[in-house]
């Protein structure tokens, strides 16, 4: 057999697992939904978790919910990244900034967010302005470590080259430090929107009337698990396109 025919079978075998393991897992799942093993109160079948979606989508909820969740992820994701790159260029170049933050970070970073959403709500009260906050935070550490990381493994002997060059710092910091902290940097904000989408649930659970979140927990409180499996697999697909979309635009930028 040829090289490329191989290659071809490969390819071929490699796209049937990729879409036939999750197609045969729906339908074991179908089956034994229809044939009684698997409670309708606890694992509905996923005719009836489409259906539930249809209905959603035809009467305007899904997309009202779906609209709100993204516009607060959109929103404290930026919050929470810009200040992240911002904070992390500090520490990673301002010695003093660094040794004056090192305790607050290696203190609050470990602290889970669901820990500290009561605590946003006393502040902020239970409008946008505490899951916003709790979006940003989830976000801002991903994309701070990462920025850190980065900026430390950037070669000291350019920085030094750029200063006999009488770069500026800011030249310094736009046209060396970001470009060659930027494969860190673009892979903590993939982990940051991964992180606020997960963040926009936990606080729509808590203190919502609209979102993905509270659509989830307004169900499961009426004792309805298919539109609590419409949502969960709502929020997989929406990370799925998101995923798919930053791998793109990294493969873009990268090649740039």
């Amino acid at each position: 057999m040829k090289k490329n025919d191989r290659s071809d079978i490969y390819a071929v075998v490699d796209k049937i697992l990729l879409i036939g393991v999750p197609v045969l897992l729906v339908i074991l799942w179908e089956v034994l939904s229809v044939a009684g093993v698997l409670s309708d109160s606890t694992m509905p079948a996923p005719s009836v978790i489409f259906e539930s979606i249809i209905k959603k989508i035809q009467d305007g909820s899904l997309q009202i919910d779906i609209a709100v969740s993204m516009k607060r992820v959109f929103e404290g994701f930026i919050i929470g990244t810009v200040l992240a790159i911002i904070i992390g260029i500090l520490i990673s170049l301002v010695r003093l900034f660094d040794r004056a933050t090192a305790v607050l970070v290696a203190v609050l970073r470990p602290i889970p967010i669901i820990a500290l959403l009561p605590l946003f709500i006393l502040w902020f009260g239970i409008d946008e302005e505490s899951k916003i906050a709790v979006i940003a935070l989830g976000s801002f550490w991903p994309v701070l470590v990462n920025t850190i990381q980065g900026i430390r493994q950037v070669d000291k002997k350019l920085i030094e080259v750029a200063q006999v060059l009488k770069y500026s710092r800011v030249q310094i910091i736009l046209k060396i430090i970001i470009p060659y902290a930027f494969s860190y940097i673009f892979t903590g904000i993939r982990l940051g929107i991964g992180t606020s989408l997960a963040c926009v649930v936990t606080a729509e659970m808590v203190a919502a009337s609209e979102g993905l979140g509270y659509m989830i927990m307004y169900a499961r409180m009426m004792s309805h698990p298919d539109i609590v499996f419409a949502g969960i697999f709502i929020l997989g697909i929406i990370g799925l396109i998101i995923e798919l979309g930053m791998l793109k635009l990294q493969e873009n930028l990268f090649r740039y």
